[in-house]
């Protein structure tokens, strides 16, 4: 056992305490919270995302992207060279020009077609015959002046520019490329590089590879990544996720709370022995007792439990092993707050809020039983000094004890929050979270529920009445 004296001075405030216990199971609410939500999964996914190898892959092809390793660099290059060709050049030169227009306009016209149709006229036989058999008479006939049409055709401008633009080089060429799969694919990438979508990826190609990634979607996801990484909220799991700041609130799963907002909930509480209420429907006290518990003695305002005692003449029954019930005439009233029909737990964190108001031979309790009398546990009961204890039967005979006390005086007069531990190996008593007495003997076996009561054992002096016990709140439980 640890002496309370020394301890005294290591229990926190209440108000620190409560408020750091209470912000720690807030702030775990918030954190598992968070651990279920879609906001971490998706942030998880995504940092799976940016840390793989098939990112960091995809992240260095951006950066290392070259102009000179796309379609689009192989197609202007092809389209260059077509261009530089001496022959397309000529061909284009040659497309573009007068001469050429000149050429297909003669080409196509009725003079270059007369032309033809003298030229063959005067290479044929029956201009010979006719030019042999006339003699003299030729030069007056129709042959003759179609000769001379010939003739004149011949040395006009037009049909002379025909003839020697039509045996030229520049023609050669450029009917040997006219309709042709050269030109069709200089000008299929003519028209391509040409384009608003060739032109962004060739500007696009040419930026340096840090801004080339900057405008990619991988740096969108990877500055989202980072942005959600740094940011308070998800510091602030990842520095506790990875701390043992929630070690002792992970412990336990709440099965029990009474705040006392709302009066005393009937459906919970029983307001005298669990056994008066299971055999009589009625209250009683045991034969040592002073007092009666009843209903007028708790009281609730602003939250607050209080158990009073008080003078007052009632006749109730009253508990004797050898008589059993008889009527009593009691001159002291008390409450008492049960929870035997309602909770009952067998292993936990028990603990409540409690004042202690200093005020002996007036008895304060937060004790924990079964169906017996034994085991019995006191969680703290203030009895001139404030106990802590556990009492069980060894071989069902004797009662053993495990006990220890210490002066009221600081833990009177203000709220303390008081504490069980209960597990198969051992009982540990805590004040606002510091540790006051262990026991590893007489462990109770079997479920238990909560008793808050006041009471008288001997004679009070009028002076000390009324007494109270206050109870802010209680909250059981249970290891996760």
């Amino acid at each position: 056992m640890v002496s309370l004296r020394i301890l005294f001075g290591l229990v926190p405030k209440t108000a620190e305490y409560e408020a750091r216990m209470d912000g720690l199971r807030k702030e775990y609410q918030e954190f598992v919270s968070f651990s279920e939500s879609k906001e971490l999964s998706d942030y998880l996914d995504l940092e799976k995302t940016i840390l793989s190898s098939d990112f960091a892959l995809k992240k260095k092809q951006i950066l290392q992207q070259k102009y000179s390793d796309t379609p689009e660099y192989r197609q202007e290059k092809e389209f260059l060279t077509l261009k530089k060709s001496k022959s397309v050049r000529l061909y284009y030169k040659a497309k573009e020009s007068v001469a050429l227009k000149e050429y297909k306009a003669t080409e196509d016209s009725d003079t270059l077609a007369r032309y033809y149709e003298l030229e063959k006229f005067v290479q044929s036989p029956e201009f010979f015959k006719a030019k042999g058999t006339m003699g003299k008479r030729f030069s007056e006939s129709e042959e003759y002046k179609k000769l001379m049409e010939f003739k004149q055709l011949k040395k006009a401008d037009m049909i002379r520019r025909y003839f020697a633009y039509g045996k030229s080089k520049i023609n050669a060429n450029y009917k040997a490329l006219d309709g042709t799969d050269t030109i069709a694919r200089y000008e299929e990438l003519e028209k391509t590089v040409a384009s608003d979508d060739f032109r962004k990826v060739k500007e696009y190609m040419l930026l340096p590879g840090k801004k080339k990634y900057e405008l990619s979607e991988e740096f969108k996801m990877e500055q989202d990544y980072y942005s959600r990484k740094n940011s308070e909220k998800f510091t602030w799991y990842f520095k506790v996720k990875d701390s043992n700041i929630f070690d002792e609130v992970k412990r336990w799963n709440l099965t029990f709370t009474e705040e006392f907002s709302d009066g005393i909930d009937k459906k919970k509480w029983l307001r005298r022995y669990f056994w008066g209420e299971a055999v009589l429907k009625d209250t009683y006290a045991l034969n040592h007792e002073k007092h009666v518990f009843t209903d007028g003695n708790l009281e609730v305002a602003h939250g607050v439990l209080k158990i009073i005692t008080k003078k007052e003449s009632v006749k109730a029954k009253a508990w004797d092993p050898k008589l059993g019930f008889f009527p009593k005439e009691f001159n002291y009233t008390s409450g008492l707050l049960s929870s035997g029909n309602n909770f009952r737990q067998q292993y936990g964190l028990f603990e409540a809020k409690i004042r202690l108001n200093k005020s002996y031979p007036v008895n304060h309790a937060f004790w924990m039983v079964s169906d017996q009398m034994l085991p019995h546990i006191d969680v703290v009961k203030y009895a001139k000094k404030v106990n802590f204890g556990n009492y069980w039967n060894r071989n069902g005979q004797s009662v053993q004890k495990k006990h220890a006390a210490t002066g009221a005086g600081k833990y009177t007069g203000d709220f303390f929050i008081y504490s069980l531990e209960w597990s198969k190996q051992k009982l540990i008593w805590k004040i606002n979270g510091i540790t006051v007495m262990v026991s590893e003997e007489g462990i109770p076996e079997a479920p238990m529920y909560l008793n808050f009561s006041s009471g008288l054992y001997r004679e009070a002096n009028g002076s000390v009445l009324p007494a109270s016990m206050e109870i802010d709140w209680i909250r059981c439980y249970q290891h996760t």
